[in-house]
């Protein structure tokens, strides 16, 4: 049984999302193979079984009531920072907060630290509002080249 490196894995699991962008320049991007399935397996090019231990980074560029201290009254992203527009007295400012939040919130030294805990893989949901203001990519891609800088 084959394991592969942690940026191995990590390139599989953003192969399929980053190719599926539009509007990003995919020529200085790392290239890849796609992974495969062989029945109720996923194989890489060379039909090597792969094996994915993943961790879902939840609340990051999505809000969700539930990871936010089962705080169960605001279940939508909308809701959270149309609370913060009213609470910071400006939708700037609730803007900005966003912006912080999601700057700092995963970091490169997280993706180290996972990686240090047997992580190969992480899960990054994300709001579809990301998509149509054309950010998904960068969100996505860090995790990526982090990944290749830890190895």
């Amino acid at each position: 049984m084959k394991l592969y490196s942690f940026k191995t894995a990590l390139l599989y699991a953003f192969a399929i999302y980053s190719y599926g962008c539009a509007g990003e320049d995919q020529a200085n991007q790392p290239q890849a193979s796609f992974v495969a399935t062989n029945r109720t397996h996923i194989i890489d090019e060379h039909g090597d079984p792969l094996f994915f231990s993943g961790i879902n980074l939840g609340n990051w560029l999505l809000w969700e009531g539930y990871l936010m201290m089962g705080d169960y009254e605001y279940r939508t992203h909308t809701q959270f920072l149309n609370e913060l527009e009213q609470a910071f007295g400006s939708k700037s400012q609730a803007l900005e907060f966003e912006l912080q939040w999601r700057a700092n919130y995963v970091t490169e030294q997280t993706i180290a630290d996972l990686k240090d805990l047997g992580f190969n893989s992480v899960r990054v949901p994300f709001s579809y509002t990301l998509v149509w203001q054309h950010i998904a990519t960068r969100y996505a891609n860090e995790p990526q080249m982090w990944g290749y800088n830890i190895g």
